[in-house]
């Protein structure tokens, strides 16, 4: 029976962390450094706590745009490593970097309005060249 049970458990925890279809993937310092180095666009929004309304919309965005974008909680960072990281990439909390071809794209880029509509995110993203429109 508890064999089972297990089967059972194991099962539906596996269909729940698979069917996971978030366009938000936490990553570290660490990932976004080699992203950096391997000289990669990426999106990734900077947080402490958790802003909902901008990471919905964020997230709502990628996702209806097929995009992925990364997650960096900022409390997870250790003060000696955030100094040098800051030289990389000039984040706020509740913020969202541009990063293209390797480099932060520029603080005047950055989404720092938490009341940012998804309108906005959207036309943003087309600025920066992730959404290609005609």
């Amino acid at each position: 029976m508890k064999k089972i049970f297990l089967l059972i458990l194991l099962t539906i925890s596996f269909i729940l962390t698979g069917c996971s279809n978030s366009s938000l993937s936490k990553i570290s310092i660490d990932e976004v450094k080699e992203k950096m180095n391997n000289k990669e666009s990426f999106i990734v929004y900077f947080t402490s706590e958790n802003n909902k309304k901008l990471e919905k919309n964020l997230s709502e965005v990628l996702e209806e745009n097929d995009l992925q974008g990364y997650k960096v909680d900022i409390n997870k960072i250790k003060d000696e490593d955030e100094n040098s990281f800051r030289l990389l990439v000039d984040y706020e909390d509740s913020s969202v970097v541009f990063v293209v071809n390797g480099i932060d794209s520029s603080k005047l880029s950055h989404i720092t309005n938490d009341d940012i509509s998804k309108k906005d995110i959207l036309k943003r993203l087309i600025d920066m060249n992730f959404i290609k429109r005609s």
